[in-house]
């Protein structure tokens, strides 16, 4: 299945699914914890866009994932200079 695998894909891959679940408004639990672990994972690999989209999608699904969340702050730390206001 897709979430044995997920981990084995590239992050605009795994960002890109949390976005399409979360713009359809669909809630797959086993889904986005699976993404949720890969993302924490991989979070290093991701760029700007990637990291913003993997926090907009957790956050408009209401799904709370901690180490998600620390990972992604991190990150978003080092991508900062990649956006423009």
């Amino acid at each position: 299945s897709f979430i044995a695998q997920i981990k084995t894909c590239e992050p605009q891959a795994i960002s890109n699914t949390a976005w399409a679940f979360a713009s359809l408004g669909c809630l797959h639990h086993p889904l986005m914890t699976a993404i949720a672990a890969a993302a924490s994972a991989s979070i290093k690999s991701y760029n700007g866009q990637g990291i913003a989209n993997m926090a907009w999608a957790f956050a408009t699904l209401g799904v709370l994932d901690e180490p998600l969340l620390k990972a992604i702050s991190a990150a978003s730390i080092r991508t900062s200079p990649d956006f423009e206001p």
